[in-house]
């Protein structure tokens, strides 16, 4: 859990990339500031609900 209004990053440090779950709410954000963005995204908007994607049962595993 990251605290409201922190700023934060993903990064891959394995040659193998990483892959990563972001769960935010609400979906349709009005608050999000890019700092620094590798695929030029800097200056352009959240992308919104049109832009999330589901994903398969087999990605995610929840310990009991």
């Amino acid at each position: 859990m990251i605290r409201t209004g922190l700023f934060h990053s993903i990064k891959a440090v394995s040659k193998k990339g990483v892959f990563a779950l972001e769960f935010e709410t609400p979906v349709n954000k009005r608050d999000l500031v890019r700092f620094k963005d590798s695929y030029g995204r800097e200056t352009k908007p959240y992308e919104g609900k049109k832009f999330t994607k589901k994903i398969g049962r087999k990605y995610i595993k929840f310990k009991k």
